[in-house]
């Protein structure tokens, strides 16, 4: 069974090695000061918005014109889209946005008119060079090491433009400057952007709020806008049927202005009776149709923002102060944990095996002078 060591044995142990808990706790000190004078200030500007949808509206509005499509042998079933202001943070940060946001022209610092896929992919400094190869080596060996995402034989063949490599990169730079939060009771949405220079963050939320009402209103109309296109699409054949029976009909009657016979008669009727199935087809269409175009205005959804981003005046970070403190803990801990294996290395040395054990130990390995057993 171990031995317990008690406050004495670790105020014996602060003692004895008073010298090196100190040298430790200074070289941190120092590195700390150096990390916090050299990180770049952070400036947020954030954003406040809230959904406005009129999903129930329109679907009690568009049940005249779907009735009509049903008419037609058209279905197109109910008109709920699936978007809900739940999920509406997850698009905010999704892909599709984040996409258009990069491939935006802004003015950058140091770089003037370019897009952000252009400002994210330059070459790092020598904090980001630390941090790249520290803290991030993780990540960037995950990334590395991941397999390529599985494609179609011809992925261009929808029209959609597929992310370059730079872009990859900056669609995960900008994603981490990116928070967004929910109240789930109000609905109200508050955004953030972060980065090194105040104009920047404004810019980039601007053209993030900018680009997420715009995907909004995409995926809340498209089904209205599906309904009112083919609405559109019969009205317009209607109106040239129309037209084909009534020219059919003044034509009949140039060429026949005394109907003497029956048969005459009777085509003349068949001829009327065309004209006014096609008249009331056309006037049922086009009500149907500003009845939809109604329907499309009133159903986009709307984002409401109450409170629009401004530059912040106060740099949001980093905590100078709290990275000093938190790198002189550290030392303090690593200078502990050197005494203590100092002091249990000395107990493992006290007799004639142990010193021979370590004596070839230091002989195999150049061990730091502050670690060797004098």
């Amino acid at each position: 069974m171990p031995a317990e060591v008690s406050l004495l044995d670790l105020l014996v142990l602060l003692v004895n090695h008073k010298q090196l808990l100190l040298k430790s706790a200074l070289l941190f000190l120092v590195l700390g000061v150096v990390v916090a004078l050299l990180t770049p200030s952070r400036f947020t500007s954030s954003a406040v918005m809230i959904p406005e949808t009129t999903e129930e509206g329109a679907g009690a509005n568009l049940g005249g014109a779907l009735s009509a499509l049903r008419n037609f042998g058209i279905g197109f079933g109910g008109v709920s889209t699936g978007v809900t202001a739940q999920t509406f943070p997850e698009i905010m940060v999704g892909r599709t946005v984040r996409l258009s946001v990069i491939r935006d022209t802004l003015l950058l610092p140091e770089l003037g008119r370019a897009t952000l896929t252009d400002y994210f992919n330059q070459p790092p400094g020598v904090i980001g060079l630390l941090l790249e190869y520290t803290v991030r080596l993780p990540g960037k060996i995950k990334r590395a090491l991941a397999p390529p995402p599985a494609l179609d034989d011809n992925p261009r063949a929808s029209g959609y433009v597929f992310p370059t490599e730079r872009e990859e990169i900056a669609l995960m730079a900008l994603r981490e400057l990116i928070s967004v939060n929910m109240d789930e009771d109000s609905g109200i949405i508050s955004v953030s952007v972060e980065t090194k220079d105040p104009l920047l963050s404004v810019a980039i939320l601007n053209r993030l709020i900018f680009h997420f009402s715009e995907r909004i209103r995409s995926i809340h109309t498209k089904r209205t806008r599906d309904i009112y296109t083919f609405i559109q699409a019969r009205f317009e054949e209607a109106e040239e049927a129309l037209r084909e029976a009534e020219r059919l009909e003044a034509a009949f009657l140039d060429r026949n202005r005394n109907l003497s016979t029956a048969v005459l008669r009777a085509e003349r009727d068949r001829l009327q009776r065309q004209v006014a199935f096609k008249e009331q087809l056309y006037s049922d269409l086009q009500t149907q149709l500003t009845q939809a175009e109604l329907d499309l205005q009133k159903s986009e959804a709307v984002i409401t923002v109450l409170e629009h981003p401004t530059p912040p005046i106060r740099p949001s970070g980093p905590k100078r102060a709290f990275m000093v403190v938190l790198f002189l803990i550290l030392g303090g801990m690593v200078g502990l944990g050197i005494a203590v294996g100092k002091e249990y290395i000395a107990k493992q040395t006290s007799d004639l095996a142990g010193r021979n054990k370590w004596n070839v130990i230091q002989s195999a390995v150049k061990l730091p002078r502050f670690i060797k057993r004098k």
